[in-house]
């Protein structure tokens, strides 16, 4: 049967969502200011009218990898979150990567969600610029998606309207080859939107 179009779901009846990441998390803004900025990926899955969740708290800083990424899963879940929403790995493919390592990162996370009862989301990662990065972004996606259905952890693929059918960026969606713009930024949130509300959330 054809999946139902998605509802309108009032703001206080959306589950409470604690973001942590690097910089495409935590956009322009420091966490510690209390606000969300247009250049944090998530900017729209927040918004009162187009969103899925409601902001509970940012762990994210700039140019950190998914060993620091992972090393602030309890201060994240401090938060309280109904979910705990993971953008990480783009640093880390910028050079070549250990998989298993980069990996055992994630799985860190998911275990201390799961000490904690909480739902794990995990984001699919940009397209880069570089070719060599690019592929190496690929190559964790498909990782990531093995690892959520294993582990039982919520896929968000909010790589995938970023990326042009011939490599990269699709055009206007990046300025500097690495970081979305505010623009690919609401293409993320719609696509993560999209997916929570089709889980038993309660979104």
């Amino acid at each position: 049967s054809p999946v139902a179009t998605p509802t309108f779901v009032p703001v206080e009846e959306r589950p409470v969502a604690v973001f942590l990441g690097a910089s495409i998390t935590r956009g322009a803004t420091a966490p510690s200011y209390g606000v969300v900025d247009e250049y944090s990926w998530f900017y729209g899955l927040i918004d009162d009218t187009s969103g899925a969740v409601r902001w509970g708290g940012t762990v994210a800083e700039i140019g950190m990898t998914m060993s620091w990424i992972a090393d602030q899963s309890y201060n994240a879940l401090a938060l309280s979150p109904d979910i705990l929403v993971v953008h990480g790995g783009t640093n880390d493919i910028s050079g070549e990567i250990d998989m298993a390592y980069l990996l055992s990162n994630f799985q860190r996370i998911k275990d201390a969600a799961d000490a904690y009862g909480i739902p794990l989301a995990v984001c699919t990662i940009p397209p880069r610029a570089d070719p060599y990065a690019d592929a190496r972004a690929i190559a964790l996606n498909d990782a990531l998606r093995v690892l959520a259905a294993q582990e039982g952890v919520i896929l968000l693929d909010t790589a995938a309207p970023l990326r042009n059918p011939v490599g990269g960026w699709n055009y206007g969606y990046s300025a500097d080859g690495l970081h979305p713009t505010p623009a690919a930024g609401l293409v993320m949130s719609e696509a993560a939107a999209e997916t929570l509300r089709r889980i038993p959330l309660g979104v």
